[in-house]
């Protein structure tokens, strides 16, 4: 697997395209999901119910709404967790945490070494590391084929995918560090073994609907219907 430095540049002037959702899918934490930016993204507001700690999930374009929608919800941000290090998932990270008073930003540790600012507290992520919200403890997911370090956090129920699965549709793996192989293996390995009714929430809104559950995935994503990697391959080529 190839390593490769992405750029981080920030850029919030970007044009907003802003939906919110408030989401009960998850019976102990408060779900946001906000689309934001000129590519459709989703960022995330979780927190414990209990505890309103919340964690922010790839926190890019508009930090002021992603700020206003945390007040809003009385969510306390603790955290940041980075499904990958692609300007687009992460460009308004220094600006969170110049706001906040957060010390943990999570990204997995193959991506972890090309980000150098200093008001970022980096923590290193691996293959299955636990991370706590208040009294809800999730874990890591390494998924890479998007990028090398491209990971999900599965918490309470629910996972937060990035890339690597969209609904009906997964990342793509043509960009610098990208990997097929590897895409595959996260897809029909990783995620496609998860229990059923977990419910999906991608890293763009490129799909019919906002969320999925990975019986819906196994259902109606083609990219999760080949039983082995020269059929995913054949799949890739077509496409």
């Amino acid at each position: 697997m190839r390593r490769h430095r992405f750029s981080n540049g920030v850029n919030t002037s970007a044009p907003t395209h802003l939906f919110i959702r408030m989401d009960k899918t998850s019976p102990n934490l408060i779900i946001k999901q906000l689309e934001i930016g000129p590519l459709e993204n989703f960022v995330y507001l979780i927190a414990d119910r209990e505890t309103k700690e919340g964690i922010v999930i790839d926190p890019a374009w508009e930090t002021e709404e992603i700020i206003r929608e945390a007040e809003l919800a009385t969510i306390v941000l603790s955290k940041i967790f980075v499904t990958h290090i692609h300007p687009d998932h992460i460009n308004a990270a220094k600006e969170i945490v110049a706001y906040y008073p957060i010390e943990e930003v999570y990204v997995h540790n193959l991506e972890s070494p090309y980000i150098n600012d200093p008001s970022l507290t980096i923590i290193s992520t691996f293959d299955e590391d636990e991370i706590t919200l208040g009294t809800v403890t999730g874990s890591v997911v390494h998924t890479p084929g998007h990028s090398p370090g491209s990971q999900c956090l599965y918490i309470d129920g629910v996972i937060f995918t990035g890339d690597t699965l969209f609904v009906d549709a997964c990342g793509r793996a043509d960009l610098p560090g990208g990997d097929i192989e590897d895409l595959y293996y996260s897809l029909n390995e990783r995620l496609k073994n998860l229990p059923e009714d977990t419910v999906v929430y991608p890293g763009h809104n490129y799909g019919r609907t906002k969320t999925s559950t990975i019986k819906q995935e196994k259902q109606n994503n083609i990219f999760l219907s080949p039983t082995s990697l020269d059929d995913f391959l054949k799949l890739f080529q077509s496409f």
